[in-house]
């Protein structure tokens, strides 16, 4: 028996391939720095100031039978007809490998991308420019003959490939568009810093900002928590193979910048939006601690192969592990200063003179207004505390007894604190607490009140509970050690409770 290929299964499963957009175009852009870097000298050559130049094209309403195209265009070396061919052929690798490296990546990334491909260079130093379509129809009819023709008198100092795909299967939109633009910038951040490469969208240039990275400072001020390394490991081979890269400590912690990306021929693998963390170091990918909102770097493994797609690195046998554990040991003081660096004082972006008296006269404003001293003036002489105190102690014991609590926190053996929410009536009070359990503080929170907040910032929401909660307990625990409330020593409670939540968060 014969293993066997179906020429026409294999290529329309190409549509199916764990692409994304991003890495699809990176293909096409893989192709040309690999050429300019390959051709570079006779490329300086003809033009002493030459810069690779790849400008992608996107309309998605266009094309034929208006289902989009994509258009790849370079200024590097251009592929005669033998390299042409050559490139024609699935599964054969350029004669040097670099960027390039298996000979199927533009094929397989144009078929996900589209049914009609149409394929035009021209070599430098020749006057040919080439054209060839791929009609992904004709191949599942089992018809594999590729339209072909030449065009002479070029001009022979010119060189190019453009690209173009048509009838796209996906057809992005809006902040996917973003993404993608996102993702390329940062795969080829190390192209466009060394200005060795010059990339477009639409005719807008496109490059990865480096300047939203900042570092915590050294106690010294003379630098900042960042380093390089470079480490060798040896596999249960015996194959020595070498990692190099940087760590740092972000001094604004954000999950969507920490992580490492992962290199390979000064190509981002495994970057933004998903950056790699290894377990040793950032532990369950899903927690939100201080190491995983803070250690960043880049690390390049030029050593060690990649997946086909190009978003992953295939290891073998032992690697995986040994990178790891080498990786925590060059990163353990960075690990510890990311969980204990508190970010106050001059470290920390408050708020100016200006903005903090802005929002003491916004109060003052509101503290004088004609409503707050007719409330003051005439609602306030109504209140009766007796009264006050019986009601809401029936309230609490009424809501509590006919609804489960939202949440009930054990704060220590002789308190716990229940906290329900309620929708109460809009002239209810914001707040109630009571006790009528030994050593539980019933909490409730009134969502009709008209200052409950009414915005999904999380951050705002928050707050409001927080507040409602510390109040409660902070009463209960003055009545419960001094007993009876007063107002100083609720205060003090207060105050504990906030700098303690300040703490768990600079260790959280």
């Amino acid at each position: 028996m014969k293993l066997q290929f179906s020429p026409t299964g294999t290529i329309a499963s190409y549509e199916r391939m764990n692409y994304e957009y991003a890495h699809a175009l990176a293909e096409f852009i893989d192709n040309s720095t690999h050429s300019a870097k390959l051709n570079i000298n006779r490329l300086r050559q003809t033009n002493p100031n030459y810069v690779l130049k790849v400008d992608i094209t996107y309309e998605p309403n266009a094309g034929l039978q208006n289902r989009g195209y994509f258009e790849i265009q370079d200024n590097a070396c251009g592929m005669t007809k033998a390299q042409l061919e050559r490139a024609l052929i699935i599964g054969k690798p350029p004669e040097i490998i670099g960027r390039s490296r298996y000979g199927m990546g533009m094929k397989t990334a144009a078929m996900w991308m589209g049914k009609r491909i149409t394929i035009r260079t021209k070599a430098l130093g020749e006057t040919q420019e080439y054209e060839v379509i791929l009609d992904l129809k004709k191949f599942s009819d089992g018809d594999f003959d590729l339209p072909f023709r030449e065009i002479e008198k070029k001009d022979k100092n010119l060189s190019y490939t453009i690209i173009k795909v048509e009838l796209l299967e996906q057809v992005p939109y809006g902040r996917a568009i973003g993404a993608i633009k996102k993702q390329l910038e940062s795969i080829y951040r190390m192209d466009t810093r060394n200005g060795s490469l010059s990339l477009s969208w639409n005719g807008i240039k496109i490059s990865w900002d480096d300047t939203d990275w900042t570092f915590i400072p050294s106690e010294d001020g003379s630098g900042e928590y960042k380093k390089d390394f470079e480490f060798e490991i040896t596999r249960s081979d015996k194959t020595k193979k070498k990692v190099y890269g940087w760590v740092g400590v972000l001094l604004d912690g954000a999950r969507t910048k920490s992580g490492f990306s992962a290199l390979s021929c000064d190509r981002v693998i495994i970057g933004y939006p998903k950056a790699w963390k290894p377990e040793s170091i950032f532990g369950d990918y899903e927690s939100n601690n201080l190491i995983n909102q803070r250690i960043t770097g880049e690390i390049h493994f030029d050593d060690f192969d990649v997946t086909h797609t190009k978003d992953a690195f295939k290891w073998y046998l032992d690697e995986y592990t040994l990178i790891c554990d080498k990786l925590e040991e060059i990163c353990s003081g960075y690990m510890n200063k990311a969980i204990t660096f508190q970010k106050r004082g001059g470290n920390k972006k408050q708020a100016t003179n200006q903005q903090k008296q802005e929002a003491l006269d916004d109060i003052k404003k509101e503290a004088e207004s004609t409503q707050i001293k007719d409330a003051v003036a005439t609602k306030g002489e109504l209140i009766d505390p007796q009264l006050v105190d019986k009601a809401t102690k029936a309230a609490v014991k009424k809501i509590s007894s006919n609804s489960s609590p939202k949440i009930t926190l054990t704060v220590s053996k002789d308190l716990t604190a229940k906290l329900y929410t309620h929708e109460g009536e809009i002239t209810g009070c914001y707040l109630s607490i009571a006790t009528h359990e030994q050593n539980v503080v019933s909490i409730i929170v009134n969502e009709s009140h008209p200052a409950f907040p009414d915005s999904s910032d999380m951050e705002v929401l928050t707050s409001w509970y927080r507040m409602c909660l510390f109040d409660g307990i902070a009463e209960f625990w003055c009545e419960l050690k001094q007993g009876k409330i007063f107002p100083n020593s609720v205060r003090e409670y207060k105050d504990i409770l906030y700098r303690a939540r300040m703490n768990f968060r600079e260790q959280e």
